[in-house]
């Protein structure tokens, strides 16, 4: 499963693959040439390496604003380190638009 962090401020800031497939990678490489150098280097793939995108995200954000599975300290009221009340599930909202 490849999990799609974003970070928004502003305007679009950076886009993570965390346990990105190496198809993923490989795809990626063959596109960038494509793409705006600046929007470019704000792609980061990761693998399965948890210590390695765990330690990339803490970089970018506070650990109580990130929940408990990722690296951070966040969990949901009962305890849940996934935080299912509180992020977004891509697949949910797929589901919603394709029932709308």
């Amino acid at each position: 499963m490849i999990i799609i962090i974003t970070l928004c401020y502003y305007k679009w800031y950076w886009l993570l693959f965390i346990k990105a497939p190496w198809i993923v990678s490989v795809g990626y490489r063959i596109l960038r040439p494509l793409v705006n150098e600046k929007t470019a280097n704000k792609v980061v793939i990761y693998s399965h390496d948890q210590e390695e995108w765990k330690k990339a995200l803490l970089e970018e954000i506070d650990a109580d604003q990130l929940p408990a599975c990722y690296g951070g300290t966040m969990t949901d009221p009962d305890g849940n380190p996934n935080c299912v009340t509180k992020v977004i599930n891509i697949h949910e909202i797929s589901y919603l638009i394709k029932q709308f």
